[in-house]
């Protein structure tokens, strides 16, 4: 199978990649910055890079630059969060292959992958049924967990949400969800200390915690404790999608 770079600062992005390119067979590198991208690019003879427009100590457009220096055929996909169509332009005419928005999804970036590759694979029976997600969301916030819950809505998934942080785990042994929301901050038990019980009891369990921005640095703590990952209030929605992606992806 073909073997695939991925140069991107994002983990959450990085780890979403080689678990779904994985799953389709490819052979997945990874790199956060350009500087080491452009070491791997050395080292591993890719058949393809995924490569990110902002990354640190190098631009994505002069670690494009040195590829095509090194590799002149060698294709290459932008994959950005900011899809403005000049910037797609400037990007083909420096010999990129192809532009995508993180926005779309990275099911599309799977696709396109196989395209570049020329991998074919058989069309899914049309009697399968893929099986709807279902998230627990846990905040005491009711018109957050309205707004989440219209956006898993959108997502095909199903949401089940409460303001009930005290049975938690009995809500988790009834539901049965295939992750959690969770917030940090609720009046009669803390998500810090849900996390704690959820993990302990369910360690497979993803857990997405949501925040707000001042408390980023207790945030980071949660994911000593297990979560999979966190969100800042007010949500950004582009990177509640991205993440909700990974986590589904990362479920066996």
């Amino acid at each position: 199978m073909p073997k695939i770079l991925v140069i991107d600062d994002d983990g959450i992005v990085r780890d979403a990649l080689k678990t779904f390119l994985g799953r389709k067979g490819y052979e997945v590198f990874a790199s956060a910055d350009g500087p080491n991208g452009l070491l791997a690019l050395k080292n591993s003879n890719p058949d393809l890079v995924i490569l990110d427009r902002d990354l640190p100590h190098m631009t994505g457009s002069k670690v494009l630059e040195k590829i095509k220096e090194m590799v002149p055929g060698l294709p290459v996909i932008i994959l950005t969060g900011f899809d403005d169509p000049r910037d797609a332009d400037n990007y083909i005419r420096k010999g990129a292959t192809l532009f995508l928005s993180k926005n779309l999804g990275l099911s599309m970036v799977g696709d396109e992958v196989d395209k570049i590759t020329g991998i074919s694979r058989p069309a899914p029976e049309k009697t399968s049924q893929r099986k709807i997600p279902k998230i627990l969301c846990i905040d005491d916030d009711k018109t957050i967990l309205e707004i989440i819950g219209k956006f898993l809505r959108v997502k095909n998934c199903h949401a089940v949400c409460t303001t009930d942080s005290l049975n938690a785990l009995e809500i988790l042994e009834t539901e049965r969800p295939d992750a959690v929301f969770l917030d940090m901050f609720m009046p009669e038990k803390n998500g810090i200390e849900v996390l704690i019980e959820i993990k302990r009891n369910y360690p497979q369990m993803p857990v997405i915690m949501i925040t707000g921005n001042e408390d980023e640095e207790l945030a980071k703590k949660c994911l000593e404790f297990g979560a999979f990952d966190y969100i800042s209030k007010p949500v950004d929605f582009n990177k509640l999608a991205t993440t909700l992606e990974a986590c589904l992806l990362s479920l066996p």
